[in-house]
């Protein structure tokens, strides 16, 4: 039997004082607006980037994603880039 507190599973909660948006950690893909956040850009700007490709953008009907593996990868190769 279960002791009563729940398993925090594979996903580990930030730290209190880091500044992250509140995206649940189960879903695969973030909203222009969410990248914005992240990316410390308007939103106008994120749809400006991914409108003339600098955004890894999938179209679902007639919303825009970005895959969080493919922000991490290119956030990844940026910083590889600047070392």
């Amino acid at each position: 039997m279960s002791s009563g507190a729940a398993s925090a599973g594979p996903f580990v909660d930030p730290a209190p004082d880091e500044a992250v948006p509140q995206i649940s950690d189960r879903r695969a893909t973030v909203t222009l607006t969410e990248a914005a956040h992240i990316l410390g850009i308007s939103r106008s700007t994120a749809y400006e980037l991914a409108r003339i490709g600098e955004l890894p953008v999938l179209r679902l009907g007639r919303r825009l994603v970005i895959p969080k593996r493919a922000l991490d990868r290119m956030l990844d190769s940026v910083t590889q880039d600047n070392r």
